[in-house]
């Protein structure tokens, strides 16, 4: 079970394990199945065709990568938030952990991808406090 898996299984908690699912999936690490090796930085990611559109697939462990077919595949190794930023606005899902059982085997359609980048773009909002002063700790210690 990956930290992924373990994200997703909290999911239906309440919003906060939602928002921390989606949290673990842009800091994983993914692996994207291309079309071919990767040429220096350029590369070609495999798109399917399914009834519902074009997916990309990514799987969040080599296991499951490997998985998806018997011959040896090529992929790229990226952080699920630049899987993302680089997918948005195109209309393609992407498909994570598809065909493996896994928990958190799911498609995320075109709208997510764009919610998901559009959220991690959100600049923190600011604290309006700020310390006033710093004082010795009360209990030291003995060590």
């Amino acid at each position: 079970m990956t930290k992924l898996d373990e994200a997703y299984g909290q999911m239906a908690a309440d919003e906060a394990s939602e928002l921390q699912f989606y949290r673990e999936l842009a800091d994983a690490t993914l692996y994207l199945v291309l079309e071919r090796e990767a040429e220096g930085e350029v590369i070609a990611p495999r798109v399917f065709d399914v009834a519902g559109g074009s997916v990309l697939l990514a799987f969040d462990s080599e296991d499951r990568l490997a998985s998806l077919s018997d011959t040896p595949l090529a992929f790229v190794a990226l952080p699920g938030r630049i899987i993302a930023q680089q997918m948005a606005g195109q209309g393609l899902s992407l498909g994570i952990n598809l065909g493996t059982g896994a928990v958190c085997e799911m498609l995320m359609p075109p709208e997510a991808l764009d919610w998901l980048v559009q959220m991690l773009g959100a600049t923190p909002v600011s604290l309006e406090a700020q310390v006033a002063e710093f004082l010795p700790p009360t209990l030291v210690p003995e060590a």
